[in-house]
């Protein structure tokens, strides 16, 4: 018998009409989201219902992470004497970074469904976003700014379903199709998670073994290794596809223009380590405040660029001189370094290991939603190191890290129903789909 569709819950609509109003945002300093005041308001209720709830090591340790982040940013912007609208802009940053998480964790209680529904919410959300409260840059590059996430997440969404998830490839087929849209459509980084998520599928379809696989030094290290090379060799294939015009002229010129310089396309796509790197390097424990802004940082950066052979577009030149001497980081870890000093590191750096410490072991426990934890995992990997942090990006980092918690729990769980005796003699598919999910 076809089992019955579950029952749809007020905390289940609730869980969907969350992330589908980030569309619905105002400009107070900072951007604030009606998302995120909903999450909010709803926190007091989450922390009275699962008051005797016991937690577990991994979201206690990440949440004092966020704690200990936030109060290092109080101390240092006391200490720089930041302007009161940047430090409010920071504070409330790390505040709703915390709120965040610990509200999306207690919403989801460890069910999968609900998963899955916060991220149809988030692609909805970030359409209606495209359309109604679009991205200044949306009408410069709307597939980038604009329908590329939705699109993409709609994608992975349908590698989770039943249906798609029995066949061991195809879910790894998808996440390539999305990958090769993506780069048609210009969107190279979202293009290359999309790509090294679908190696990490097929890699797990072929795995013969079941259960947990423990985390030691020499996998952990076989797993990085294995992943910067897979990410090199998309950077080689990239390069030659864009110098050879197969991805067309708007491309080519991108790739010229950026691998000009003395160390190739990667630090010329994302120039700001040059810099970030030397405020950390100047300051390492103590920030430089919240939003903080030098003039030095940013005059450096434009010298450091022509001094190694790069010519900046117009575009980017716009946007250093627009941007108030805000100093450059373009990074999860380096912005929240520069900002708050080592202990805005030390959170995300957890975040990193609880992200490859959770791809590692789940590698031989496909769940059904194995192809959405690939994408989200390796997405956040690539911002963590390469994207600004804040706006909607704070509310899908927060969901990324709670989906690695929550994989992490259900795999315990399902370990403890089945066991390993009884693992070792079941299919992938079949021990995946011992917990179905139905939608």
């Amino acid at each position: 018998m076809k089992p019955a569709a579950p029952e749809i819950t007020l905390r289940d609509a609730f869980v969907f009409l969350v992330p589908a109003l980030l569309a619905v945002n105002a400009h107070f300093g900072g951007r604030l989201y009606l998302s995120e005041l909903l999450l909010l308001a709803a926190l007091p209720l989450l922390i009275a219902e699962q008051r005797f709830s016991r937690a577990d090591r991994w979201p206690t340790t990440i949440v004092a992470a966020g704690l200990l982040w936030f109060w290092a940013q109080v101390i240092t912007d006391l200490y720089r004497n930041t302007p009161p609208i940047d430090l409010l802009r920071g504070w409330s940053n790390i505040a709703f970074t915390v709120i965040d998480l610990v509200a999306i964790l207690m919403l989801f209680s460890g069910q999968q469904r609900r998963v899955i529904i916060f991220a149809a919410g988030i692609a909805i959300g970030e359409a209606l976003a495209y359309w109604f409260n679009p991205s200044p840059y949306a009408g410069i590059d709307p597939w980038k700014f604009g329908v590329a996430i939705p699109i993409t997440l709609a994608i992975v969404l349908l590698s989770c379903h039943n249906a798609v998830f029995q066949n061991r490839f195809l879910p790894a087929v998808l996440l390539l199709m999305a990958g090769v849209l993506n780069f048609a459509f210009g969107f190279r980084s979202l293009g290359g998670v999309c790509l090294i998520a679908s190696f990490y599928l097929t890699a797990q379809a072929f795995s013969r073994g079941s259960g947990s696989l423990k985390v030691t030094p020499a996998r952990l290290a076989a797993f990085c290794a294995i992943g910067i090379s897979f990410a090199a060799l998309l950077i080689t294939a990239y390069s030659h596809a864009a110098r050879e015009g197969f991805l067309g002229t708007p491309a080519a010129q991108k790739y010229t223009q950026e691998s000009s310089g003395r160390f190739g396309v990667l630090l010329g796509g994302r120039p700001e380590f040059f810099v970030s790197s030397r405020a950390i390097a100047d300051s390492p424990l103590i920030g430089h405040g919240s939003w903080a802004k030098d003039p030095k940082y940013t005059n450096e950066l434009m010298s450091v660029l022509y001094q190694n052979g790069y010519q900046p577009d117009a575009g980017f030149r716009y946007a250093i001189q627009h941007s108030g001497y805000l100093i450059p980081t373009h990074s999860f870890l380096f912005q929240s370094w520069v900002e708050a000093g080592l202990l805005g590191a030390v959170f995300w750096l957890l975040v990193l290991a609880l992200t490859v410490t959770t791809l590692i072991g789940t590698f031989r426990e496909r769940q059904l939603l194995s192809p959405l934890l690939a994408f989200l995992s390796v997405f956040l990997i690539w911002n963590v190191f390469f994207s600004p942090y804040g706006a909607d990006g704070r509310i899908v980092a927060m969901f990324t890290v709670a989906v690695l918690l929550t994989c992490k729990k259900l795999a315990v769980e399902l370990r403890r129903e089945v066991p390993a005796s009884d693992q070792s003699h079941m299919e992938p598919s079949k021990l995946a789909s011992s917990r179905t999910l139905a939608w």
